[in-house]
C-alpha cells in the first residue's frame, strides 16, 4: 500500500515537528491507493477523465483564431462534450510524477494532448517546455520556453493591459532548472540532467538547496554544479553521481 510506502520515505522526526500523526499518514495512503486514474488502452496513455475519449475532437480547423479563449466564446456544456484542454492538466501531473510513467507513454502522452490543449490558460506553456525537456525535444521546448518568457512583453494571451502573469513568471523559472537543466529530485538526491537549447550557447543559475548554495552551468558540452557555500553534496549530473565540495 502507498500508506507504507509513506511511512518509509518520510522522516519521522519531520513528521513530529509538522504534528503529523501516524493515523493522517495511514489515511493519505488509503485516499491514494483509492485515486480511479483512467488509463486509455487505444492510444496507450492516461485519459484527462474517465469519459474524455468517448467524446469528438474539439473541431479545431473551423475554430477562428477570434474565438480563443473558448470559455469567452462557447458554453461550458458545449466545450465539455469535446477532447479539447485549456492548459497542462495531464500533462502536468506527469511533469509532477516523473517515476510514474516512462518515457515511451510520456511522449505518446506529450504528443497526444499537445495537439488538444489550446493554452488558453498562461500556466500552460511552461509545463510544456519542461515535459518537452525531460524528452529532449529541444526544438518544442524551447518554443514554448519563449512564450512564457515573453508573454507579457507581447502580450501574448491578449489582456497584459490587467497585469502582469505573475505565476507564469515561477513557469519561466522552472522551465530553466526544472526543464533545461532537468532539475529534479530522486529518492532524496538532488539530480541534474542538461538539455540546453541550440539556440543558446551556455546558461548559469544558482538554487539554495538544504543550506547551500549552487552554481548551475550548462553549455553545449556539459552540465558543471559548483558548490558555493556550505557542507560537501552527494547529487548526480547526467546520470553520474559525483560529490561536490567548496573549492
Amino acid at each position: 500500500m502507498l500508506a507504507q510506502q509513506l511511512a518509509r520515505l518520510v522522516d519521522p522526526a519531520v513528521l513530529r515537528r509538522l504534528n503529523v500523526l501516524d493515523s493522517e499518514v495511514q489515511a493519505f495512503g488509503q485516499i491514494a491507493d483509492d485515486i480511479y486514474l483512467p488509463y486509455n488502452q487505444e492510444h496507450q496513455i492516461n485519459a484527462q477523465d474517465d469519459s474524455f475519449f468517448d467524446k469528438p475532437v474539439w473541431p479545431f480547423e473551423s475554430t477562428p483564431k477570434s474565438h480563443y479563449p473558448l470559455l469567452l466564446h462557447y458554453h461550458p456544456l458545449t466545450i465539455y462534450r469535446h477532447q479539447v484542454a485549456k492548459q497542462a492538466d495531464t500533462i502536468l501531473a506527469e511533469y509532477l510524477f516523473p517515476a510514474d510513467t516512462d518515457q515511451d507513454q510520456l511522449l505518446r502522452e506529450y504528443r497526444y494532448y499537445e495537439q488538444i490543449t489550446t493554452h488558453d490558460s498562461s500556466l500552460s506553456r511552461s509545463v510544456f517546455s519542461m515535459v518537452a525537456s525531460r524528452l529532449n525535444q529541444m526544438d518544442a521546448a524551447y518554443h514554448f520556453f519563449m512564450d512564457t518568457a515573453q508573454m507579457d512583453l507581447v502580450d501574448l494571451q491578449g489582456n497584459a493591459a490587467d497585469g502582469l502573469h505573475l505565476a507564469n513568471l515561477g513557469g519561466s523559472w522552472l522551465a530553466l532548472t526544472t526543464g533545461f537543466a532537468g532539475m529534479h529530485i530522486v529518492n532524496g538526491q538532488l539530480q541534474f540532467t542538461g538539455h540546453l537549447p541550440a539556440a543558446w550557447s551556455k546558461l548559469t543559475f544558482r538554487v539554495r538547496y538544504q543550506n547551500r548554495l549552487l552554481q548551475v552551468e550548462i553549455d553545449q558540452q556539459q552540465l558543471a554544479v559548483v558548490l558555493l557555500e556550505g557542507d560537501a553534496l552527494t547529487i548526480t549530473i547526467d546520470g553520474e553521481i559525483q560529490t561536490i565540495r567548496q573549492a
